[in-house]
């Protein structure tokens, strides 16, 4: 099913913003905001309350060493516990911003203890895309599943717009491999620092992702782009946005690691950008080409890369006053009368 813009109701709340009491296009890209959530869902009356951040956690074989980083792969299951006490940035952002959060462990080596934490594993970690494909295509298609599954979910628990979140060590890598790869960028030009690594490590870091690029050159199916390159989070992410949008529900994205997996759902479906809204530019390089890529405008620039949803969640507040602003400012008409 092709989710369908209403480019009607795009028109209609921008028309509608003219009328209020203020002058016309006075409040911005908060008038962009606010229709393009009306064309999404095909509604007069905007909203994106309520809000849902669906949080996906997976392992990678890349960082069974410190080749790319620093961190080692079992801080993603000790950060999946953190998320499931509630003590992570995602936990502390989302109750600012009035954010309900579902965490899932999509991918992790193991299974979480937490009660807070959905164990949907699909598989143990990705193998090490240095030496072999990252995973197989039907371990991608059970990922783009739990992704789907997840939105269907929160969609029917009545959640109108759903935020993008991740952690995985070591996924700026492959989202860095795949950003080129469909972009047709080098590796030098999408490679970042991630959380934070040296000189010698991002030298290594940009090596990797030139040979994972120059190995799916000539691949133009993006599910098995994603078996090769990918990662079992970023493939939750992108059936989680595909599905958003085919149930008309808008999609706030995060940083470079959901940014890449919007840019794997374009390609499966290139209607997919104007049912997304980029929550922030993150200070990963790749973030930027794909915002460009997509056509979108980031709400926020922070410098932020911590992923997690951070920079998505800060900007929910901005696109729920964008909505508000329509439904509780005074008409023209009305002062006039």
């Amino acid at each position: 099913m092709n989710p369908l813009f209403s480019k009607e109701h795009y028109n209609s709340v921008r028309e509608e913003f003219d009328g209020l009491a203020k002058p016309v296009g006075s409040l911005g890209k908060l008038e962009h905001i606010a229709a393009q959530i009306a064309g999404i869902t095909h509604s007069h009356n905007p909203t994106v309350d309520p809000t849902a951040i669906a949080l996906f956690g997976a392992d990678h074989g890349i960082a069974v060493d410190n080749s790319v980083t620093p961190w080692p792969q079992a801080i993603t299951a000790q950060m999946l516990e953190v998320m499931g006490e509630n003590k992570a940035a995602v936990s502390v952002l989302a109750q600012v911003a009035d954010v309900y959060v579902e965490i899932i462990n999509v991918g992790v080596i193991l299974d979480s203890k937490s009660p807070n934490v959905r164990n949907e594993r699909v598989t143990s970690g990705t193998h090490d895309i240095r030496i072999t494909n990252a995973m197989s295509e039907s371990v991608v298609r059970a990922a783009l599943e739990v992704g789907a599954a997840s939105a269907e979910r929160l969609i029917a628990g009545g959640s109108r717009c759903l935020v993008t979140g991740e952690v995985g060590i070591g996924n700026t890598t492959p989202s860095a491999a795949l950003i080129a790869h469909f972009t047709k960028a080098t590796a030098e030009q999408v490679t970042g620092r991630g959380s934070g690594i040296d000189d010698e490590t991002y030298a290594r870091k940009t090596e990797v992702v030139t040979n994972l690029i120059a190995r799916v050159k000539n691949e133009n199916d993006p599910i098995k782009v994603l078996a090769d390159i990918g990662g079992i989070e970023i493939a939750a992410l992108t059936g989680y946005i595909l599905r958003a949008a085919s149930l008309q529900i808008p999609v706030v994205l995060d940083g470079v690691i959901t940014l890449a997996a919007a840019l794997v759902a374009h390609e499966i479906n290139p209607e997919i950008n104007q049912f997304c809204i980029a929550g922030h530019a993150s200070s990963e390089p790749g973030s930027h080409i794909v915002i460009a890529y997509l056509q979108l405008q980031p709400i926020l620039d922070l410098e932020l890369r911590l992923g997690e949803g951070t920079g998505a969640l800060l900007s929910i507040p901005i696109i729920r006053a964008s909505c508000q602003a329509l439904s509780g400012m005074a008409r023209i008409s009305a002062l006039n009368g």
